[in-house]
């Protein structure tokens, strides 16, 4: 079973996205984005970016942070998308389903 950090602010969307990730991964979830010393023993992190953006929590600070992750990241987020640069991103775009989630990671 691998790890995948999970950035959600709302906690029903954190539940359906564990329970959707279930039994392949082990969801970690955070509210706001963590510090990189947070990403160690993960193997993807998932970004819900327009529920950040809508919470206030997505910064141009914490954009910049992102693109220095190394880890691979499915950025959740609307149309149009505004994702960091870097590399290993899928997009995926609202409404968002189990299905698209798994094939994403």
């Amino acid at each position: 079973m691998s790890a995948i950090l999970v950035i959600e602010p709302r906690k029903i969307l954190q539940q359906a996205t564990a329970i959707a990730l279930f039994p392949e991964h082990e969801a970690r979830m955070f509210e706001t984005v963590p510090d990189a010393g947070e990403l160690q023993e993960v193997a993807a992190v998932i970004v819900d970016a327009a529920a950040l953006r809508e919470a206030s929590g997505l910064s141009a600070q914490t954009l910049r942070a992102m693109e220095s992750w190394k880890t691979p990241m499915v950025w959740v987020d609307g149309d149009p998308p505004r994702p960091p640069k870097r590399e290993k991103l899928v997009i995926v775009k609202r409404p968002v389903s189990r299905q698209a989630i798994r094939a994403a990671l």
